[in-house]
């Protein structure tokens, strides 16, 4: 169960809950590619040592990927968030369609999370990753605790957006911190 959608019940109600929740639905949706992409890859990545050509190549073009399929969902959810939200939900849940296009960006950022935790769990650095995950929980935690029930629902929308983007560089640096060159001492 995601935390903030319980806070959002209880600072705001389970009415908002109801508008919040297909956003995030939506939203939670989009990360099925870059997961199953990155669950595939995760034993070939595990093989590579950490500067061969092959695995820059994956992560070269994995990222072209995940860009061009982050940029597409971008694209959908904030042109395209009224008609999207009508069409899968009904009339009911319009009010959910501004909180997609806040949260536009949250695709792009996901699939690079999934490269960047792929990359620590493929070269024994689970640790850091849950650890740099923490960090983006407690972040997720404080600041909804602190604006939600001074700005509502759009206070859950953009720090959800802040969150993902810490962890994308939280994640960012913790990849590069497993794959940078080890000196030989």
């Amino acid at each position: 169960m995601r935390a903030d959608l319980i806070l959002v019940t209880i600072f705001i109600g389970s009415l908002a809950a109801g508008i919040y929740n297909p956003a995030l639905t939506l939203i939670n949706t989009t990360f099925l590619v870059p997961h199953v992409v990155w669950q595939v890859l995760l034993p070939m990545i595990a093989r590579q040592q950490y500067h061969t050509r092959l695995l820059r190549w994956v992560v070269g073009l994995t990222s072209v990927g995940n860009l061009v399929y982050g940029g597409f969902w971008a694209l959908v959810f904030w042109y395209a968030a009224d008609w999207l939200v009508l069409h899968v939900y009904d009339e009911q849940y319009l009010a959910a369609a501004p909180l997609l296009q806040i949260m536009f960006l949250i695709p792009l950022f996901k699939s690079f999370n999934f490269c960047w935790t792929t990359l620590m769990v493929a070269h024994d650095a689970q640790v850091r990753r849950t650890t740099l995950q923490a960090i983006g929980a407690v972040f997720s935690i404080a600041a909804n605790l602190m604006f939600l029930p001074v700005y509502g629902l759009l206070a859950a929308a953009w720090v959800n957006v802040a969150a993902e983007i810490i962890l994308f560089v939280c994640y960012g640096y913790g990849a590069w911190y497993t794959l940078r060159p080890r000196s030989a001492h």
